[in-house]
């Protein structure tokens, strides 16, 4: 079993390498999500159901399988996910594929949670790839995510946010003092 172990994981690495080296020659996105699909796949057999690692690996799975459904326009989907962006207080550009983008980022957030809520070495391996794979896909979207970063709304959420950090770790440090 621990030969097949490292079989699979090795092939999931070089079938994930494979497929982005095509994704950025070819220029087509799926591929991105079909390279790190086998780690989801792996994870989610992995994965046992403490701390809500089972459902978040299936998330994790189906929102890759959904990128890929979307992406390779075998079924683009008609979701309107303007109102989602509009509570935002960021201006996103036109032509981005919201759904595209918002799957990006919910891919690093079910990443960094697997990493957290994990506890096998394997499954936090599996957990780690992801969200390399996750962050390169979130790197495609970085000149965009600039461009919302330096309009004056961004600027005022990160000051926001900042001040928000500030004023927790003070209360944190306050309250560990008395």
């Amino acid at each position: 079993m621990k030969i097949l172990k490292k079989r699979i994981i090795v092939f999931s690495f070089f079938w994930a390498v494979l497929f982005y080296f095509a994704g950025f020659f070819f220029s087509r996105f799926y591929l991105f999500s079909l390279g790190l699909l086998p780690f989801a796949l792996y994870e989610l057999f992995r994965t046992e159901g403490t701390h809500n690692t089972r459902p978040l690996s299936f998330l994790t799975a189906g929102l890759l399988i959904l990128q890929f459904l979307h992406t390779s326009k075998i079924y683009p989907f008609p979701f309107k996910l303007d109102f989602l962006f509009e509570l935002l207080p960021l201006t996103l550009p036109i032509n981005m594929d919201k759904f595209l983008f918002l799957s990006v980022v919910l891919l690093v957030i079910f990443a960094f949670l697997l990493i957290r809520y994990t506890w096998g070495s394997v499954t936090k391996f599996l957990a780690i790839l992801l969200l390399v794979g996750a962050l390169l896909q979130a790197y495609l979207f970085l000149p965009e995510i600039q461009t919302m970063v330096n309009t004056p709304q961004g600027q005022k959420l990160i000051e926001g946010s900042k001040e928000k950090i500030k004023d927790n770790l003070y209360y944190r440090l306050r309250r560990e003092l008395y």
